[in-house]
C-alpha cells in the first residue's frame, strides 16, 4: 500500500448532487458559480491563464462564504461580496482587474475600499460597474488615452440602473428607460440607442446584440447600435443572454428559447444545427430561473438551484469531468471535484484536518504513479513522479490547492487547503 504524506489539511467536499447553485456566469472557456452557501467556485480554463488543456475541476475560490454577485469576462472575473466590496482577479494586461497594476492576479483581490458596489460586468480587456448611488465606473483598456488602472467614474450622471459589456462594447440603462451604447472603450462617448424609453433587459456579445422592451418584445441591434429590429411578434420575453453569434432568451412562463450558431451544441437542442429562423424552445421545462451564455457554452439555472450546461467543453467549462461537447443540457454534479475516473472511495486522505502531514492511500493496493499539486489558477506547483513516503511542502503559501493523483492511467482530483 502506497502512502504519501504532504503538509496540508483537507477541506472536504460535502455538497449534494444538485440543488446547490444560486448564481452563475459563463466566461470564455470557464465557468464561475456562487453556491447556495455563498461560496465561490470555478472550473474550466484557469482564470488568467491561456492553456485550455490545463483545465481545473470545480474548485472553490478562497474560503469566503459571503459572495453576492459575480461576472466572468474573457479571462478575468469581477465579484461583489455581501458587504458591498468589489473584488477581481485574472488576466490584467490592460488593467482590467482594476488594482492599479497590470499584474496577473490568480486569486481575488479587493479593488479599492468602497462598499457600495451594486452591479458588475467583465468584458475582454475592460470592466464596467455601478454603485448604489447610480454612478457608472469603468477601468481597463481605453481607446483614447492610457488604460484606466483603477475604477474611474464615467461622467456625472447618477441615474444608471443596469449595465452589460462584452469584447469592447458596452450598453447601459438609465432609470428613465433609455438605453445608451459605447462603441469600443472610449469611456466618455456614450450615445443613446434610438429614441425608445422602454428598455428592460439587454445582452451583447460578438455579432449578437439583443434587447427586450417593457412590453415584452424582443429586438436585435445592428452592429453600431444606431437602430434595432423587432424579432417576431411574441410579447412575453423577460430576459436575454447573448453568446458569440447566438442568443438564449427566457419567457415570462419560465421557458427558454434559442437562436443562432450551434457549432458546439451551445443551443441545447440535441443537435448541432444552426437556428436561423425565429427562436425555438429548448426542451419542455418551464422552471428556468437564470441564463448565462458565453463564447461557446451556455449555463442554465432552474428554480430548484440545479445547474445545467451545454456547448463547448474542450476546456472543461461544463464541469462534468469530461472534455466532450454536449448538445443537450446536462445536470451539474455538485458533489464532484473534477474528473473522477476511478472511484473516489478507493482513495483515503487523512487526517482531516491536519496541520503538518497529509496521508494519501489507495485502498485497492494500486500503485500511485505520480502526484501533482495545482493552484486555483491552474498553475502546476509540484509534480512528484517517483513518489516517496513524504513530500515536503513547507514553502507553499496558505490557500486552496488541488491534488491530482495518477494511478494506472486513471486520475482523481481532490481539493486541499494549506493551513
Amino acid at each position: 500500500m502506497k502512502t504519501i504524506k504532504l503538509i496540508f489539511f483537507i477541506c472536504f467536499f460535502t455538497n449534494t448532487y444538485s440543488q446547490c447553485i444560486s448564481s452563475i456566469s459563463a466566461g470564455d472557456f470557464f465557468t464561475i458559480a456562487i453556491k447556495t452557501d455563498n461560496s465561490l467556485w470555478a472550473w474550466g480554463r484557469p482564470i488568467g491563464g491561456n492553456n485550455l488543456s490545463g483545465a481545473i475541476p470545480p474548485t472553490q475560490i478562497g474560503t469566503a462564504t459571503n459572495w453576492q454577485k459575480v461576472s466572468a469576462g474573457m479571462n478575468h472575473v469581477l465579484a461583489i461580496k455581501n458587504d458591498g466590496t468589489l473584488w477581481a482577479w485574472g488576466q490584467n494586461s490592460n488593467a482590467q482587474v482594476g488594482d492599479g497594476t497590470t499584474i496577473i492576479r490568480s486569486t481575488p483581490i479587493q479593488i479599492g475600499t468602497a462598499n457600495n458596489w451594486m452591479s458588475i460586468s467583465a468584458g475582454s480587456y475592460h470592466s464596467i460597474a455601478l454603485k448604489t448611488d447610480g454612478t457608472l465606473w469603468a477601468w481597463g483598456a481605453a481607446d483614447n488615452g492610457p488604460d484606466l488602472l483603477t475604477p474611474t467614474q464615467i461622467g456625472t450622471a447618477n441615474d444608471w440602473v443596469k449595465i452589460e459589456t462584452n469584447d469592447s462594447n458596452t450598453l447601459a440603462l438609465k432609470t428613465n428607460g433609455t438605453l445608451w451604447y459605447l462603441i469600443g472603450n472610449d469611456v466618455n462617448n456614450f450615445n443613446q440607442v434610438g429614441n425608445s424609453n422602454n428598455w428592460q433587459d439587454f445582452s451583447i456579445n460578438v455579432n449578437s446584440n439583443w434587447g427586450i422592451k417593457t412590453d415584452g418584445t424582443l429586438w436585435r441591434f445592428n452592429t453600431g447600435f444606431s437602430s434595432a429590429v423587432q424579432e417576431g411578434t411574441d410579447n412575453n420575453w423577460i430576459s436575454v443572454s447573448a453568446g458569440q453569434q447566438y442568443v438564449i432568451i427566457k419567457k415570462s412562463n419560465n421557458t427558454i428559447w434559442c437562436k443562432g450558431t450551434n457549432t458546439y451544441g451551445q443551443l441545447g437542442t440535441g443537435n448541432n444545427l444552426d437556428i436561423n429562423t425565429l427562436p425555438i424552445q429548448i426542451g419542455t421545462n418551464s422552471d428556468w430561473n437564470k441564463i448565462s451564455a458565453a463564447r461557446f457554452h451556455t449555463l442554465l439555472l432552474n428554480n430548484s438551484n440545479n445547474l445545467y450546461s451545454m456547448g463547448y467543453n474542450g476546456s472543461g467549462a461544463l464541469g462534468d469531468g469530461t472534455y466532450t461537447d454536449k448538445n443537450t443540457p446536462i445536470l451539474f454534479n455538485c458533489s464532484t471535484l473534477g474528473i473522477t475516473v476511478f472511484d473516489s472511495d478507493s482513495v483515503s486522505i487523512y487526517p482531516n484536518p491536519c496541520k503538518d502531514f497529509l496521508s494519501v492511500e489507495l485502498k485497492n493496493e494500486s500503485k500511485i504513479d505520480n502526484v501533482t499539486i495545482i493552484d486555483i489558477s491552474g498553475k502546476i506547483l509540484l509534480v512528484e513522479n517517483n513518489v516517496s513516503s513524504e513530500i515536503d511542502l513547507t514553502n507553499f503559501k496558505t490557500g486552496v490547492y488541488v491534488i491530482k493523483i495518477n494511478s494506472n492511467e486513471k486520475v482523481i482530483y481532490k481539493k486541499i487547503v494549506k493551513n
